[in-house]
């Protein structure tokens, strides 16, 4: 990362995502957790739609690929993803749920290595698999105590990284030829649609606790529009720049942010063997990641 304007652009995406983790929790004050992913996905459609209409010179999906990839992010990237990302982030420590999703990539190789026939593991990758593994097991310590009371809400966000990189594998394997961007942008509206009949048919949520204010329809917007419209847009343009491993990067800088945010914003605190578990899972990523590391500091 080379560039200072694409170093700034990494960090502003990191604090930006990394905030939205506490946004998620403050705004679920207002909002059944569903519901409120739902609504900040009618927003984000709006701005993204716009965003490809004026920047792409190919801005609707024309190939069978497109839409098998667009149904594949729709599902796994924003309506499961969002289900239980959404739902788990309530009862877990904002930086807990961006140091779980930073095991994402992780769960990509996993994934990758059965759905993409050129993805091959040496005994270096598997280590690294097991040792990020092992980060997320120190994280989510699960036991019969956590399970019987229903604290389950760092093992959801945990499904909800699975969904997202089960999503990301399929749309490599599909390789469709549209831009990344208008494949997110055509596939987040049914996506939001889906999030509302989640909320209404499924979870099945109680409308009357929604309270309307002015900082209930801000918790919307921040989450809609800075989140995922301009973040999404910084992601955009540091991929066409930087290249997917660079930009996955931020995985790994946005638990950081989450966690001053935080503990400067809700109070919250991490214990020591989170903080370490989140290390751990770092140490797995660079394991799997080594040869891009080494050319990346070249």
């Amino acid at each position: 990362m080379s560039s200072q304007k694409d170093l700034l652009l990494f960090v502003l995406l990191s604090v930006i995502w990394g905030s939205g983790f506490v946004i998620v929790k403050t705004g679920q004050q207002y909002f059944p957790p569903v519901f409120y992913a739902a609504l900040c996905f009618d927003v984000t459609a709006i701005g993204l739609f716009l965003y490809v209409r004026i920047q792409e010179n190919q801005w609707r999906p024309k190939t069978r690929q497109s839409w098998f990839a667009i149904v594949s992010i729709g599902l796994f990237t924003i309506t499961i993803y969002n289900t239980f990302f959404f739902i788990g982030q309530r009862s877990a420590p904002s930086a807990v749920g961006a140091i779980l999703l930073s095991f994402i990539p992780v769960l990509t190789a996993i994934l990758a290595r059965g759905l993409v026939p050129d993805e091959r593991f040496t005994a270096v990758d598997i280590g690294g698999i097991l040792v990020g593994l092992v980060g997320v097991g120190l994280i989510i310590r699960p036991s019969p105590e956590t399970l019987a009371t229903g604290d389950v809400g760092r093992l959801l966000i945990l499904v909800a990284a699975a969904s997202n990189a089960l999503g990301a594998v399929l749309v490599q394997r599909i390789d469709p030829p549209e831009p990344t961007s208008v494949i997110l942008a055509w596939a987040i509206l049914p996506g939001g649609v889906a999030l509302h009949l989640v909320s209404l048919f499924i979870v099945r949520e109680l409308y009357e606790n929604i309270i309307i204010t002015l900082h209930s329809v801000l918790a919307v917007a921040y989450i809609a529009v800075l989140v995922n419209v301009i973040g999404y847009i910084i992601f955009f343009t540091l991929l066409k720049r930087r290249g997917a491993f660079e930009v996955s990067l931020v995985n790994y800088l946005q638990p950081i942010s989450a966690a001053i945010i935080g503990w400067f914003v809700l109070s919250e605190q991490l214990d020591t063997i989170t903080i370490f578990g989140f290390f751990v899972i770092l140490a797995g990523f660079a394991l799997m990641k080594r040869d891009q590391i080494q050319t990346l500091l070249h």
